[in-house]
């Protein structure tokens, strides 16, 4: 039985209206001040080549902020006097031989336990415990600018790591010796081969090129586009039992990486796994766009995208409805063109499916890091010229969340072992990356990430409807991942404070991909039926756990929420739909 609506939990009430913000007078029409931002926005997008995606006023703000409560803290300068004592201390008792050893996971290698690699290690181990903790637990800084030092800290400590330089790693010494250099040679081709790929940018490489081949080795799943638009592709993919569910599946990645995260290998396909369920099973995939994309935003991706996507798929099918299900970012706008669409007492959403993903952004992981008024203008800046964002700053983007397992290790293997990058399909799918129109990128960071639009009720489309949550009240499933540092699993958690759905959520171990790549016979468990309503950790405590794959309970709660079975779907389609073989065009745009 379907729930009635709940009173939806806002920070503040909707907004009746859009307040405008009117220009002050004379920016456009004084020429000196138009010349001084174009200086500007050229000087900023100039010195990425050497900050990267980091925004130094952002960040001097952040430790100028630290700085200044400091020089008012004579107790914290107290503190950190004999916490400098302490770390001396240290140091003495490693230069004597009296400090007890340190263990820990990245220094794995036996040479570590050796003199001088073993004083190296302890002495950055040592180091990095008290950098790290240099600037934190000053009063009065903002949660913000601890944020930002925190990060900006652990990147300067994740470089100086001994690791990182062949005269004080003990495996690129022992590896120079053995191979006779050949280690350092294969090397610098692998950084002249980066080098010329990427137009003089260096770029730490997950995988090769050559390793995989889209529509050959991944994304092989048999199916046809089915419909073309300016910025999606519709896959809709073979049935391979004689009767399917009534009600068809529409998956929504996010367009940041290429759709085929949901159709990798055949043993991990989430889509060669649905059509074996007895699913009709369809897929958008998103243009890779240029700069005439600039000003597509969450609305063009919205109605352009999703809403026409499901009207196809009810013509195609002659079903009333899908079951809509959200991947990371596509979940998100799979929730916002729910309630668009509900608003409109538009009913053609029967269940929707979350995974990984979240709707109230105060807790927005690691990504926190990059968002403020500083940073998005700085974002600004960067895509001006273009319209869109990079492929490449988002990879470094993410790089820099996890430094040294997204970074440092594939530069050592890389560059120093002379390692050929491991050839794993999803880190070939990572490398695989997209451009992001300007406006859409600013609409998820400023409107979303920064002013928590959605939530509050604020979030308009451009036709003036407002997205009200409340109006998605069809059954959802929602999937968080234990290990997420992308969408925390306790923000995802939330998402039954702002929806009058009734909801299944299901806890899922590992992270933001291994969590929901999981297919059956996969290591992993996962919990569900917990107690909501009490907080994360009281669901947590009352769930049950299962080993393996949630892949089989989702499946099976969506049958339960279908449509009677029907006669499978003439295949190959009608003349006029068969638009060419999936994995189709636009996922192969470079």
């Amino acid at each position: 039985m379907k729930a009635q609506k709940k009173p939806i939990i806002r920070k503040t009430e909707p907004a009746k209206e859009i307040p405008v913000v009117q220009e002050s007078e004379g920016t456009e029409e004084d020429p000196i001040l138009e010349a001084a931002h174009i200086i500007d926005r050229n000087f900023r997008k100039d010195m990425v080549r050497f900050t990267g995606p980091i925004d130094v006023p952002a960040f001097s703000r952040a430790y100028f902020d630290a700085l200044v409560h400091l020089a008012w803290s004579p107790g914290t300068q107290f503190r950190m006097m004999l916490e400098r004592m302490e770390f001396f201390t240290d140091l003495f008792a490693i230069k004597t031989g009296m400090a007890p050893p340190v263990v820990d996971r990245r220094f794995r290698d036996p040479q570590w336990q050796d003199w001088p690699f073993s004083l190296y290690k302890d002495l950055f181990l040592r180091l990095e415990k008290h950098l790290e903790s240099r600037l934190q637990n000053i009063r009065g800084v903002s949660e913000h600018s601890n944020l930002l030092i925190q990060f900006f800290t652990h990147q300067i400590t994740a470089m100086m790591n001994p690791l990182n330089f062949p005269v004080t790693n003990p495996e690129v010494i022992r590896t120079t010796m053995e191979q006779g250099g050949q280690n350092i040679v294969k090397g610098i081709q692998n950084l002249i081969d980066t080098l010329t790929t990427h137009g003089g940018e260096l770029v730490v490489r997950h995988s090769r090129d050559d390793y995989h081949k889209v529509g050959k080795t991944l994304a092989t799943t048999p199916g046809k586009v089915v419909f073309r638009n300016r910025l999606i592709e519709l896959i809709q993919y073979a049935p391979v039992t004689d009767k399917v569910c009534g009600t068809p599946i529409l998956l929504v990645p996010a367009w940041i990486n290429k759709y085929y995260i949901l159709d990798l290998s055949p043993h991990n396909s989430m889509v060669r796994y649905l059509t074996e369920q007895g699913f009709t099973v369809f897929i958008i995939s998103w243009k890779n766009v240029d700069g005439s994309f600039r000003d597509d935003g969450v609305d063009s991706y919205v109605k352009t995208g999703l809403v026409e996507a499901i009207a196809e798929i009810r013509q195609i099918t002659g079903s009333d409805g899908v079951h809509l299900t959200g991947y990371c970012m596509g979940a998100i706008l799979c929730s916002i063109a729910t309630a668009y669409l509900r608003g409109q007492e538009d009913t053609s959403v029967k269940t929707l499916s979350c995974f990984a993903s979240q709707l109230d952004f105060s807790d927005a992981g690691d990504l926190r890091s990059f968002i403020d008024e500083s940073q998005i203008t700085f974002l600004k800046d960067l895509m001006e010229e273009k319209g869109y964002l990079p492929k490449s700053n988002m990879m470094q983007t993410y790089s820099l969340l996890r430094p040294r397992d997204l970074y440092w290790n594939y530069l050592i293997d890389e560059f120093f072992l002379g390692k050929d990058p491991f050839n794993l399909d999803f880190l070939f799918w990572n490398d695989d990356g997209t451009r992001m129109p300007m406006r859409l990128h600013i609409d998820i960071l400023e409107r979303l990430y920064l002013e928590d639009q959605l939530t509050e009720g604020k979030f308009r489309m451009d036709d003036g409807r407002s997205i009200d949550l409340r109006n998605i009240d069809m059954d959802l499933y929602s999937v968080g991942t234990l290990k997420d540092h992308i969408a925390p699993w306790k923000s995802v958690y939330r998402i039954p404070h702002f929806v009058t759905s009734p909801i299944k959520f299901v806890l899922a171990s590992s992270g933001h991909i291994a969590g929901i790549i999981i297919p059956p016979g996969s290591k992993g468990h996962y919990h569900t039926d917990g107690i909501l309503g009490h907080g994360p950790e009281h669901w947590l405590a009352t769930a049950h756990m299962h080993e393996g794959s949630w892949w089989p309970d989702w499946t099976a709660w969506m049958k339960e929420r279908s449509q009677p079975e029907t006669n499978k779907l003439p295949w190959p389609p009608a003349k006029g739909r068969d638009l060419g073989p999936a994995p189709g065009t636009y996922v192969l745009e470079k």
